[in-house]
């Protein structure tokens, strides 16, 4: 065949009839199920991606892991429609706390042991008892918060200090993060503001509180001590501290008062042993602490009736140990509280000497 030949057979059109129908649909046929399989293939191959991510997930939040303040993050998975997952973070374990009406909250740690001893309007008495306590007290000047730790009076009006004892309760330590606390072993009152920090003898009461540097050593070897005596009962050293009056022995009836009061600190007693502990202290030339017991005696029951007059002496005191800033406030307490009162014009005059 020429050229010519096989030009003519190229163009001549080709006869449509049912073999050839049937052959083109066939092909076609052929190549959407083809399609129709890929795309069945790709849409399985990222649900199985899916899938894979999330048992990797599962299976990183099973394994056992370290407490740690940082997020803890699953590696990223190989495909473009999963996202890096993060875990949340763990924290450490918490120290349980001891919450209180006010919102006061006593966190205790390393073995602590606290109990309420008075909850008032007017007083909240905490005694502790061992370990290390942090105490964030609601500021509320019309209600004394007073912890006792092995004898020991740390008293405050709103604060945040913490209280740590040896295992042995025969020293303690107090440090002041903010507010102002006062400690009190019973002779003597230190205050203590932010950043200070005061350790002493629990049994040593008539040791000089000490103040300690923050590079200062907060304990030392101390001799073995004796085993401690039994407390006389309140009627013991009430009859104690009346007879050492009678006969002008006025350091021993304050030690038996301050006995009293450090043991018996929940008994009813005590709340006029503080005023007589008072007079004591100021007719020994002790004017700090005198101001200091009758503070805690109308504190202890401010609608009391020595209420008034503890108030009236605790700012005569303070004036007369040079404290006049607390002369001042004391002073101007009593008259919010008792405008009309017996020392009426005695703090009036007060106050007008202090300015």
């Amino acid at each position: 065949m020429n050229d010519e030949a096989a030009r003519r057979l190229a163009q001549a059109p080709v006869p449509w009839d049912d073999v050839r129908q049937h052959r083109v649909l066939g092909r076609v046929e052929a190549a959407l199920q083809a399609r129709a399989q890929g795309r069945a293939r790709a849409r399985w191959a990222a649900a199985a991606a899916g899938v894979a991510a999330a048992a990797a997930v599962v299976l990183a939040l099973a394994l056992p892991s370290t407490p740690t303040e940082e997020a803890l993050a699953v590696p990223a998975i190989a495909s473009a429609d999963v996202e890096p997952v993060a875990l949340p973070s763990i924290p450490f374990a918490t120290w349980p706390e001891l919450r209180l009406p006010d919102a006061s909250v006593a966190q205790l740690r390393y073995g602590a042991r606290v109990d309420v001893d008075v909850q008032r309007d007017e007083l909240v008495h905490l005694v502790q008892h061992s370990g290390q306590v942090r105490y964030t007290v609601t500021p509320d000047r019309a209600r004394a918060f007073v912890v006792d730790a092995a004898g020991i009076e740390v008293r405050v009006v709103g604060t945040i200090f913490t209280i740590t004892l040896a295992e042995d309760a025969r020293r303690m330590e107090v440090e002041v993060e903010r507010g102002l606390v006062e400690v009190d072993n019973g002779t003597r009152v230190a205050e203590l503001g932010p950043g200070d920090r005061l350790s002493l003898d629990a049994e040593d009461v008539d040791d000089e509180v000490v103040m300690l540097d923050a590079a200062e050593p907060t304990s030392a070897p101390r001799p073995a001590r004796p085993v401690a005596p039994v407390v006389p009962s309140v009627e013991v050293l009430l009859g104690e501290a009346d007879a050492a009056r009678a006969r002008g022995d006025l350091p021993r009836a304050a030690a038996a008062l301050a006995e009293l009061v450090r043991h018996y600190s929940s008994d009813p007693r005590a709340y006029s042993a503080y005023f007589q502990l008072g007079k004591v202290e100021r007719a020994r030339g002790r004017h700090a602490a005198a101001a200091s017991a009758f503070a805690k005696c109308w504190k202890r029951a401010p609608q009391g009736a020595l209420a008034e007059d503890a108030r009236a002496e605790a700012a005569v005191s303070w004036h007369a140990a040079g404290r006049d800033d607390r002369a001042r406030e004391a002073a101007e307490g009593y008259l919010a509280r008792h405008p009309s009162g017996t020392h009426h014009s005695r703090m009036r005059s007060l106050l007008a000497e202090l300015r």
